[in-house]
């Protein structure tokens, strides 16, 4: 977890993402998250992602953000989401999948737990990097188990 002095403002959508610094841009005035849009995985489960959240928090492709957060690399951006918190802390992995879902009414006790048990932490984050590694073949399992929820196939 990292607590730095930028914040992204925008989204994909409004296409407006760019990184500031929260003196010069006030705090967001809502989270984002940032996928890798390349990945059918995460294609999938943001869309998903999307209809829970209901516009709570933003969803930006890492691919729109370029080079404009360089506190961030892109292997990091590459190799899990990243959350931008609302007072420009930069959380990864698991820690920004419960972050999302807490934006979700109802959600919130997910990161409660998560912030509580360590255990529920390390054990979060190693399924969450089992998980990125292995995205290509969870996501046909995905759509063989679900059923595709967009036009995509494997």
């Amino acid at each position: 977890m990292r607590r730095v002095g930028v914040i992204v403002v925008g989204d994909a959508k409004s296409g407006a993402s760019v990184c500031k610094s929260s003196q010069q841009s006030g705090m967001a005035s809502r989270p984002l998250l940032i996928w890798g849009e390349d990945c059918r995985f995460y294609r999938m489960w943001i869309e998903h992602f999307e209809t829970l959240t209901k516009g709570n928090i933003g969803y930006t492709p890492l691919q729109t953000i370029g080079n404009k957060c360089p506190m961030v690399t892109r292997d990091e951006l590459e190799s899990s989401v990243h959350l931008l918190e609302k007072d420009g802390q930069i959380v990864s992995g698991a820690r920004a999948v419960f972050g999302a879902l807490a934006c979700t009414a109802g959600r919130g006790w997910i990161l409660w737990f998560y912030r509580r048990l360590p255990s529920l932490a390390i054990v979060s984050e190693r399924l969450y990097r089992f998980v990125a590694a292995h995205r290509d073949i969870l996501h046909c399992l995905s759509v063989f188990l679900l059923g595709s929820r967009t036009n995509q196939r494997c």
